[in-house]
């Protein structure tokens, strides 16, 4: 028979692997929960809300399209005058139909408003103002501040808005790119990491965190990431940038500098 200390010795493997996983489905709690918290009570109450990690497609009864990328959510409010779609989050790629009716089409976000003057743009409501950029025809977008003075943008324009103002229209970089998200792919040009961790951790459920953001500042990145698999997409950026992953649970991720290997 098995000492006493024994048996103690031989639990105690046993014992920490328990700790372990009590920590870990707690970190996975806390993720979760966080998730939920940064996510607005209007988003869950929305007529359509998009997941994290999830895009959707809807189809609307005059025949436009829209396409609702990871975490956004909208109301749709049609009537004898109007099609309003109501952004209460998040991004959406608007493919407008011609309406029999003549009503006019226009995305509604936190700080005013995107008309179509044509079929394609993208509307992006941020945490500090709201992007559109137009793919095809014209868009004329309007400050919640000012709705009588719109800023008329030209296919391959884009352009910020706040509630106070809108600011000059400039080129839009990459058409492709602005629309890659809802085809499944992100694609960046010189694209500093901070902002490439940003645009993926929209994409993903749980936390993805840079840590050491300022030091890791002036890395850069051009290529192409899958949106349907954001391990792979980290293992991508591991593979090209002096960094590495490290997990506590899958919902909460990280990326940091590359430990330098120690001498032998």
């Amino acid at each position: 028979a098995a000492e006493p200390a024994e048996l103690a010795e031989s639990s105690q493997p046993a014992q920490a692997r328990a700790k372990t996983r009590r920590r870990k489905t707690a970190v996975t709690l806390l993720a979760v929960l966080a998730l939920a918290w940064l996510l607005p009570l209007q988003h869950w109450l929305a007529d359509v809300h998009v997941a994290p990690g999830e895009l959707r497609r809807v189809e609307l009864d005059d025949g436009s399209r829209l396409t609702l990328d990871s975490g956004a959510s909208i109301d749709i409010r049609y009537d004898a005058k109007t099609r309003e779609i109501k952004l209460h989050a998040g991004r959406l790629l608007a493919e407008v139909a011609k309406d029999a009716q003549g009503r006019a089409f226009r995305v509604v976000s936190r700080d005013g408003s995107a008309e179509a003057l044509g079929t394609r743009y993208v509307v992006d409501q941020r945490q500090g103002d709201t992007a559109v950029s137009v793919l095809e025809s014209a868009v004329a977008v309007a400050s919640r501040a000012n709705p009588q003075a719109p800023v008329v943008l030209a296919a391959g324009q884009t352009a910020r808005y706040t509630r106070a103002a809108v600011e000059a229209p400039r080129e839009l970089p990459d058409g492709a790119a602005s629309e890659a998200w809802a085809y499944g792919h992100l694609i960046f040009n010189q694209t500093p990491l901070p902002e490439v961790v940003a645009e993926l951790a929209r994409h993903r459920r749980g936390l993805l965190i840079l840590r050491d953001a300022e030091a890791l500042a002036d890395l850069r990145f051009t290529g192409m990431l899958p949106l349907n698999d954001s391990d792979a997409a980290l293992r991508i950026l591991a593979r090209s940038l002096p960094v590495e992953v490290g997990r506590a649970t899958p919902y909460l991720v990280w990326l940091e500098a590359k430990k330098t290997m120690p001498p032998r």
